[in-house]
């Protein structure tokens, strides 16, 4: 289901952001609670609400959004496990009084939901957060309005959680403050590296200065033990092409990569609706092609699975198996999904053209030409006819 495109007028950013957020937490939340787990935690560090349409329903707000979805999910769940009795949680943090207010207002608003209200910044609440989940499958939101988050302490609360999280990285933010040396401190809290200037220089010159700091951030999370797996894509500012944001998915669960993108693909096609709607109304003129028909050839231009991003997959794949004799295909996959923007159907047809150059090889049954599971890459060997 689709979000309501009338809450969003001007705020098309968060419109893709939410819709991403819908449609993994829903997909999630269902094969979590379908699977061992009773209960399920929504926590939302940095809740808001900001610059909201529904004030009183806060439907397009991210912690409205996860209410209403969480809680079809657990009903869904219960009548296909008759006699199963599921719980879900919500924690929702914010530092702004007048939000706080906002927030204790909405949980009034449904008493038969659990729902804890947390006034001041996020990572003074974590112990108490913590003490009000205390089993369960936990999903963090983590959405600043800016780029001033303390990892590390973020890091251990996420790190003694079974569960994943949810990280929005401000491009746009932390691009035009990480030239500033009087917030250098703040941005050391940020990637949990007070020598983080010096460590950055070690990166490829050719990385852009955001990219970098990206890259800091999840070496961050991965010290601190949040999460194995930090996949990300980017969404645009709706009427240029310059970055907003970039939504990053912590994990430890090679599954949670691969349905990070399959619906990073469909949430992309939205989004590129999206831009071409709010460009057409700006400029007033009359579009030739259908926006699902522009989206679908923008996607293939340079969307996730485009030809770029294909090059550069098998320039990882070349670069594994330098130093692998062989690699399974689903290690291969993961590795290539969680540093690019590639489905595993992606992969799978990048492997096929390298087999078909002789660029790598792998057997298969008869007829059979994408690897599956199981299925054993190494470099060179004859070429195989297409």
């Amino acid at each position: 289901m689709n979000l309501p495109s009338e809450l969003y007028e001007g705020r098309e950013q968060t419109y893709i952001k939410h819709t991403f957020l819908r449609r993994y937490l829903e997909a999630l939340a269902v094969k979590v609670l379908m699977g061992g787990f009773t209960t399920f935690n929504y926590v939302d560090g940095f809740a808001g609400p900001w610059n909201t349409i529904d004030n009183e329903g806060c439907s397009d707000s991210s912690f409205g959004l996860a209410v209403e979805l969480l809680e079809q999910v657990r009903r869904y769940v219960e009548e296909q496990r008759p006699g199963r009795k599921l719980k879900v949680r919500f924690c929702l943090c914010e530092k702004e009084p007048g939000s706080v207010q906002r927030l204790r207002e909405f949980a009034k608003r449904h008493p038969a939901i659990e729902i804890h209200v947390f006034d001041g910044e996020f990572e003074n609440n974590l112990d108490e957060i913590a003490q009000r989940i205390p089993d369960g499958f936990t999903f963090t939101f983590i959405d600043p309005t800016n780029w001033v988050v303390r990892i590390t302490e973020v890091g251990r609360f996420l790190n003694a959680r079974t569960g994943e999280f949810l990280f929005n990285f401000m491009t746009e933010e932390v691009s035009r403050h990480s030239v500033n040396p009087k917030v250098a401190h703040q941005f050391g809290d940020f990637v949990g590296d007070s020598n983080w200037q010096e460590t950055v220089k070690l990166l490829p010159e050719g990385m852009k200065g955001e990219l970098r700091v990206l890259h800091l951030l999840k070496d961050a999370f991965r010290k601190c033990g949040s999460a194995k797996f930090l996949p990300d894509f980017s969404i645009l500012k709706p009427l240029i092409n310059r970055e907003k944001m970039r939504l990053m998915l912590g994990t430890n669960n090679p599954k949670g990569v691969k349905l990070f993108r399959d619906i990073h693909e469909k949430v992309e096609k939205e989004e590129f609706e999206k831009r071409r709607q709010a460009k057409a109304a700006d400029t007033s003129q009359d579009m030739l092609f259908s926006d699902a028909d522009f989206a679908q050839y923008e996607q293939g231009e340079r969307g996730i699975g485009c030809k770029r991003y294909r090059e550069v997959t098998e320039e990882i794949i070349v670069d594994a198996l330098s130093k692998r004799q062989e690699i399974d295909f689903d290690d291969l996959a993961l590795e290539v999904m969680e540093r690019m923007p590639m489905r595993e159907t992606h992969v799978k047809d990048v492997c096929v053209s390298m087999r078909t150059r002789g660029l790598i090889r792998y057997s298969l049954p008869p007829k059979a030409k994408k690897p599956k599971p199981g299925t054993m890459i190494s470099a060179g060997g004859s070429k195989t006819p297409p």
